[in-house]
């Protein structure tokens, strides 16, 4: 193939795909055409020559080398003004006359044994730091959902936790992996001061998560001082065996979420004997169904200076009016609404209220559901005491999960769990990116 290596267009072609003019050389002339690819999409293609630039023979180091004929690869590249682009390379071959051994020129550009170009290898690792699906990055450039696969495993080194060093302060949650998690449940835990994710386990079982931790040093586990968790009995019992030292904390958005749960389950009780009665309080039912929102509000929170008009009330109001209409439907309702206010405004201030007042309710009835929790913070409560002690929570943890499955639910899942575990670590920045 006749080129010229003084050629401008072809030196900018160069510097364009970062090749060496050196590696590949182009003709001055009909170097590039625009074809279709076996999909039918629109491709650039272009043509050149890669020379056999080394002087002695990659086996036996003899300089005694003809020229042996060619060899032709397709190398795929990064796309150009959005067309899908690849390099027909003509190599020249050589035969060494001292050991009878054939070779190709090596380019730098791609691996060995590789049709792909490093430019996409590192597009592809950039890539996989955003919430994008294997089979959309794959389409973007230009390569095979298999091969996305294939550099997330052999370029990415599998996250693992060097079991020599655990922060002081630590945080547990779990969330659900899918399919590829032996369980339904997984494991994360993390720095409570920093934030910083220290390792994704596929388990969150007692015996599980207790061999694992048991691998650290004992002088190391020792130096735990707290562990901030929900109220999930498997993991106190996980402290006490593995990190003697450390103090358990409730945190403290579960502590509400388990006393909103129970005022929700008040209130739909109420609702459904409500959908049962006359037509007044059918009304009230459909109210309560609307505005249900406004009563899991802290009273305080509520808007009294802002007055508009709500859909199934007459007239101008604002929020604390909409909520007094809304319990005049029920004394049972009212009563629960109070209690749950109460209970809000202690776990709020436990510095200066005792938690023991709550204990003193005997609740019968559709008041019933609120017991649980009562007793759920009675078992427990030198722990929810410690939360209001420390100013340590799972809010982080929380946040992380939601990104977990957003990255699940773009990729329709993952059934590898360590496929999973490295997107969310780039996600994380706990996986450094070699490009």
């Amino acid at each position: 193939m006749p080129c010229d290596t003084n050629n401008t267009q072809s030196l900018e072609i160069n510097q364009l795909f970062g090749i060496d003019p050196n590696e590949i050389q182009f003709p001055s002339t009909g170097f590039k055409t625009i074809t279709k690819d076996k999909f039918g999409h629109q491709l650039i293609l272009l043509q050149g020559y890669a020379p056999f630039n080394e002087t002695k023979c990659p086996s036996c180091g003899g300089e005694n080398m003809i020229k042996h004929g060619t060899s032709v690869s397709t190398i795929r590249l990064l796309e150009t003004n959005g067309y899908k682009t690849a390099l027909r390379a003509t190599k020249q071959r050589i035969l060494c006359k001292g050991c009878q051994h054939t070779a190709l020129p090596q380019l730098s550009f791609i691996k060995k044994g590789c049709n792909i170009s490093e430019n996409i290898r590192r597009k592809i690792l950039m890539e996989l730091t955003k919430n994008i699906s294997t089979k959309d990055l794959a389409q973007q450039v230009n390569v095979s959902p298999s091969t996305v696969v294939r550099v997330l495993d052999k370029d990415l080194p599998t996250p693992r936790k060097h079991k020599s060093y655990l922060p002081h302060h630590l945080s547990f949650d779990e969330f659900n992996a899918g399919n590829g998690s032996p369980n339904a449940m997984s494991f994360i835990f993390s720095d409570a001061k920093t934030h910083r994710p220290m390792d994704i386990l596929p388990d969150r079982k007692l015996q599980f998560l207790t061999h694992y931790f048991l691998q650290y040093p004992e002088s190391v586990r020792l130096q735990v001082k707290t562990v901030t968790m929900d109220i999930y009995s498997p993991y106190m019992i996980l402290v006490s065996k593995v990190f003697p030292n450390a103090k358990i904390i409730l945190d403290r958005f579960h502590i509400i979420q388990h006393w909103a749960r129970a005022f929700t389950k008040v209130r739909i009780e109420i609702m459904n004997q409500l959908n049962k009665g006359n037509s007044e309080d059918k009304k009230g039912y459909r109210r309560i169904k609307r505005y249900w929102k406004l009563l899991i509000k802290n009273r305080f929170e509520l808007k009294q200076s802002e007055y508009k008009n709500y859909s199934l009330f007459e007239g101008l109001l604002n929020q604390s009016q909409v909520v007094d209409q809304l319990l005049s439907y029920s004394d049972t309702l009212k009563k629960a609404y109070d209690i749950y206010q109460e209970g809000l405004f202690i776990f709020k201030r436990l510095s200066k209220y005792p938690l023991d007042h709550l204990f003193s309710y005997k609740l019968e009835g559709a008041l019933r559901h609120f017991n649980r929790p009562l007793k759920t913070f009675n078992k427990y409560k030198e722990f929810i005491l410690n939360a209001y002690s420390y100013s340590y929570n799972n809010g982080h943890l929380e946040a992380w999960n939601n990104q977990i499955k957003t990255i699940k639910k773009t990729a329709y899942g993952f059934r590898n769990f360590e496929h999973l575990k490295k997107r969310c670590f780039l996600k994380m920045n706990r996986l450094s990116v070699a490009v």
